[in-house]
Formats: C-alpha cells, structure tokens, sequence
C-alpha cells in the first residue's frame, strides 16, 4: 500500500479569512487531475489548465433551503402548465403566507463559496512533480430576518415593520498556489503546498435595527445601519 502525506507547509494571508472550497468528490478520483488541492501528495503527473477555462468550485450553505422558498404548484392555481411550469415561487397570491412562514427561521442565513481557477498547471522537477495555480476566491454570507420576508409577502396588511440583524459580508482575493509531491519510497509519497493570499475587495453591511411605516399618505423609514468596505 502506498501512503500519500499531506504536509502543511505554511500559508500567508492578507487580513481576510479563508474558506475552504475545494470540490470534495474530486479527492477519490484517481483520474482527477486536482486530487492535490485536498492533498498534495497525490500530485503524480504533469498537466495544463487553460486559461479562465479552468476548474470551478460553487458550495452553498445555510439553515434555509430552495425547498423554503419554491412550491409545487396545484392545478387550480393560476399559471399551472403554462409552458409545462409546475413550480412557483413563495411571492404566489395562492401560497399560504402563514406556511410559508413556519418554514422560515428567526434569522436565515445563506452563504456562497467560489473558487475559480484562473491558471493552472504541473511540472515534473526538483526530484519530483510541481504545480502553480492561481485562483480566484469568494466567499458571501447573507442574514436575512424573517420579518423581512414577512414584508414581502404580507405587505399592505399592517402599517408598521421591524428588522434585525440583516446583513451581507463578502471577501474576495486572489490565490497564488506552489505545491510538490515526492516519492519517497514504493510506499510513501509526501506533498506540501505554500499559498499566498491577496485581498482584491471586502464588504459589510450590518443592519442593527430598521423600521418601516406604511400608512396610504406616507412612508417612513429608520434603521441603525453601518457598512464598510475595502478594494486592493
């Protein structure tokens, strides 16, 4: 049996935090040619990836889910069939707004990971095999409170509305990637990889407390809202 060693070797970040995105499946796929990014001692032969045409990686996460926000449609309801649709969104005049609703958390959280290969490629060298990737990198979360969706699909039938903790918060950098694999043995094979991450723009957006009033002559908003953002 072969043993494959991933030895962390280090990694420098600018002021951002990481999250890992790299696609799962792809460790058990021996003919994958990214099985490193999860080890690098699985690196075990050259290859190219071309230009903005490289590998991409989208990972969702969060306490609410496509089910809560999209129903199947019954055959009475308006637009059932039209152009083979069965499936209609929670902003439906037939969906009950109360189920929609119980379906929802007090706050709802929603995230998306990208990572985008921009350049990538591996070399046989240095008594072993070596690769270099450059990758784009994002990571976006959103609160959003049940009561804004209360507004959404219930507006018009009370005058006054409160929110809190509704929020949006995203960083993006660039990923430089050098990593080698050697062999030592028939058996042990260790890899390292080094990263150096670049921040190219981040943005927040904390929302404290915000407050509507719709009455038929006016509209009122308040809120305690504080953003703030940086670019490279």
């Amino acid at each position: 049996m072969k043993y494959k060693i991933f030895l962390s070797v280090a990694a420098f970040a600018a002021t951002i935090g990481a999250t890992a995105q790299d696609l799962r499946s792809s460790y058990f796929m021996q003919t994958s040619d990214l099985r490193h990014e999860m080890n690098p001692a699985f690196l075990d032969h050259t290859y190219v990836s071309m230009p903005l045409l490289g590998n991409i990686n989208v990972g969702t996460v969060g306490n609410v889910g496509s089910e809560n926000f999209i129903f199947e449609m019954e055959p009475s309801w308006q637009g059932y069939g039209v152009e083979g649709r069965h499936l209609t969104t929670f902003m439906h005049p037939m969906v009950d707004g109360q189920d929609f609703l119980d379906g929802l958390k007090k706050n709802n959280r929603m995230g998306l990971n990208l990572k985008w290969e921009i350049l990538g490629f591996a070399f046989k060298g240095f008594g072993g095999f070596n690769s270099v990737g450059l990758n784009l990198r994002s990571s976006t979360n959103i609160s959003i409170p049940r009561g804004l969706f209360e507004f959404a699909k219930t507006v018009g039938n009370q005058e006054d509305y409160s929110f809190t903790d509704l929020g949006l918060r995203t960083e993006n950098f660039a990923e430089l990637a050098l990593g080698h694999s050697h062999e030592v043995n028939d058996k042990w094979t260790v890899g390292g990889k080094l990263k150096l991450l670049f921040g190219l723009a981040y943005f927040n957006v904390n929302t404290d407390r915000l407050t509507m009033h719709l009455s038929d002559d006016v509209w009122q908003v308040k809120g305690d809202i504080s953003m703030e953002g940086a670019v490279m």
